[in-house]
């Protein structure tokens, strides 16, 4: 009875969240990223920092109900935060070739319309891989980028295996199962975490959007001669209990200009609600201002 009524509060919670987040959104604004509405937020006065969430989300829930975009304007700094396309208000196109590279080149035409020439970039989960390619991609328009709970992904069996068995069960089951136990610790989520997941991908997406998202992810990887090339600052922000953390170990000593800090008992989910999350980034952004401060 006890473990009943607690899996039926954790339901209840769940719900109240995906019906907050469908339907209490802030208004925004939209423009046109080269055939494909991007929708966005745009907040605050100060030196820019643009938000990109993870996989499966939006914006606000990633960023503003956790209050990530307060303390940014709190600290001095214009807040800008997409939806990626194929999530949230975006545009949600099922033709896989929409989608690959087009995330990270997103970043840029939306500054271009902002008429913004450079600006921090942090991302989260799959936000953090988009920080990652732009990086490569677009380093004259960024003052550094900011990779949460993310990495460098090998492109070698093991993983473009797992990235298939992902794929498969999204595409012909409708599960996150493989996905849900790849972020868990133990590599094994429990059958909790499995069940939330699937509910709230569900919930709050078109599947067919993501799943094409998903399957596009290898135009996201970077090569290991960029990697040592870089001329950006930037932070990798991940918990220690995290199970993407491998991904993120793989770039000390490999990128030039990075640095990584862990967030004791941080996990997948739990780490941008952590208070050194926030900490670490916000004193990251304060040194590498277009004048050493705010």
């Amino acid at each position: 009875m006890v473990v009943f009524g607690l899996v039926f509060l954790v339901f209840v919670t769940s719900v109240s969240l995906v019906v907050f987040a469908l339907f209490v959104r802030v208004p925004g604004s939209s423009f046109d990223s080269a055939g494909m509405p991007i929708h966005y937020t745009d907040e605050g006065t100060g030196t820019p920092v643009l938000l990109v969430h993870g996989f499966g989300l939006q914006a606000d829930l990633n960023w503003r109900w956790t209050g990530c975009i307060r303390r940014l304007r709190k600290a001095g700094y214009r807040v800008v935060a997409l939806d990626v396309r194929g999530h949230g208000r975006s545009g949600k196109s099922h033709a896989p070739q929409d989608y690959g590279v087009a995330l990270s080149d997103d970043i840029v035409r939306l500054l271009d319309h902002l008429g913004i020439a450079k600006a921090h970039l942090i991302g989260y989960s799959m936000g953090g891989f988009i920080v990652l390619k732009t990086v490569e991609r677009h380093p004259d328009r960024l003052l550094s980028g900011v990779i949460g709970a993310a990495g460098w992904g090998l492109l070698d069996e093991t993983y473009l295996n797992l990235i298939q068995e992902i794929i498969a069960a999204m595409d012909t089951r409708r599960s996150f199962d493989p996905l849900t136990d790849w972020l868990d610790e133990n590599k094994h989520a429990p059958w909790l975490n499995r069940f939330l997941a699937n509910f709230f991908m569900r919930s709050m997406n078109d599947l067919d959007a993501i799943v094409n998202v998903f399957k596009t992810f290898d135009a996201l990887s970077v090569g290991e001669d960029g990697l040592r090339r870089n001329a950006v600052p930037v932070l990798t922000v991940v918990g220690d209990r995290d199970g993407i953390r491998e991904t993120s170990e793989r770039l000390p000593g490999l990128m030039a200009h990075h640095k990584l800090v862990y967030i004791p008992g941080g996990d997948h989910i739990n780490t941008l609600l952590r208070r050194g999350f926030m900490l670490n980034i916000l004193a990251f952004l304060k040194r590498h201002g277009p004048d050493g401060s705010v």
